[in-house]
């Protein structure tokens, strides 16, 4: 796998992706951490009202 991945980097069309792999798996540990930490508040808390709401209407 390192001897792929070494040809891979070496080759330039190779290297091109290789670099878009990378800033791709950034950008999705950056969406990871956002979610983890504001979106998962926002969605508990949204989901806790809908229930309140609808525990009064029922």
């Amino acid at each position: 796998m390192k001897q792929f991945l070494l040809k891979l980097w070496q080759d330039e069309a190779g290297a091109e992706t290789a670099e878009w792999l990378v800033i791709v798996a950034v950008l999705v540990v950056i969406a990871l951490a956002v979610y983890n930490t504001e979106l998962q508040t926002g969605l508990s808390a949204l989901v806790a009202e809908i229930t309140t709401l609808l525990g009064t209407i029922i």
